[in-house]
């Protein structure tokens, strides 16, 4: 017997959507209130939990969309260039698509919090960033580079790999799983298709939190004039914004129709 939930909710219909297989909790690791700054965690408080709820669904509801599938179906096209494992050794059409199942498969997360001095920790079943990403993914931007990158230690791949880290290739274009993830954010943002897109639902930024965070929020994360700015900039830079701009994706409803997404 499934018990299954019915509601005609836009938010609860994205949330439906999501197919990933992950178990995820939180911990604070060797973290301990006595720990110090040598401690390559720290704590992790409910408040950067909320933050990471928002991360992990955003992700895996963005594994679920039309351009998810379309650039892992073109990656080259889209990209400028193909993506590469931990012996340099390029994805063939096969290889995309092998990993783009791994990648939502049944996996294990603890999730946490680690020091600024190592930005994030990641491998086997430790998934952390450190504070600006917790308030930075939402500017697409700041932070998925970051969450991508842990992610991808956990996957298996290593910094020879350009799924940790993009790298620019023979024409000179930087390619990689990380560069994907932070411009596919970005437009999916722009859209209004994710499952969490306005920073002050839980207002981690804000004054108020402060004496529930144990950090300080960078200047352009502090006013909303300037951080769009900061976000346009980014938005005209992005090449998947470009292609998916002059090439729109089409899909086939459920009653046969075609839509553009």
């Amino acid at each position: 017997m499934m018990v299954r939930l019915q509601s005609d909710d836009e938010h609860f219909k994205k949330l439906q959507k999501i197919d990933a297989k992950w178990t995820c909790s939180f911990s604070n690791y060797s973290w301990t209130p006595t720990a110090g700054d040598n401690c390559p965690y720290r704590e992790l408080r409910p408040i950067y939990a909320r933050e990471w709820v928002v991360i992990v669904s955003n992700y895996a509801y963005m594994m679920t969309t039309p351009e998810y599938d379309y650039v892992l179906s073109h990656f080259s096209e889209v990209m400028g260039g193909d993506l590469c494992d931990n012996d340099k050794i390029l994805f063939d059409a096969d290889k995309y698509q092998t990993e783009k199942e791994r990648f939502k498969a049944e996996k294990t997360f603890i999730l946490g919090q680690s020091s600024p001095a190592y930005g994030g920790l990641g491998g086997g079943y430790i998934w952390t960033v450190t504070d600006w990403n917790f308030y930075g993914h939402y500017a697409s931007f700041s932070g998925w580079e970051a969450i991508a990158h842990e992610f991808m230690h956990c996957m298996g791949y290593s910094h020879n790999s350009n799924m940790t880290y993009g790298a620019n290739n023979e024409a000179g274009v930087n390619v990689g799983w990380t560069v994907f993830i932070w411009q596919l954010h970005m437009w999916l943002s722009r859209k209004g298709d994710l499952p969490y897109t306005d920073r002050n639902l839980l207002g981690f930024h804000k004054p108020e939190n402060a004496p529930y965070r144990d950090c300080d929020i960078n200047a352009i994360f502090q006013d909303d004039a300037v951080l769009e700015q900061n976000i346009e900039k980014f938005y005209k830079q992005s090449r998947l914004v470009k292609y998916f701009t002059e090439h729109p994706v089409t899909v086939t409803t459920a009653k046969g129709k075609e839509e553009t997404k």
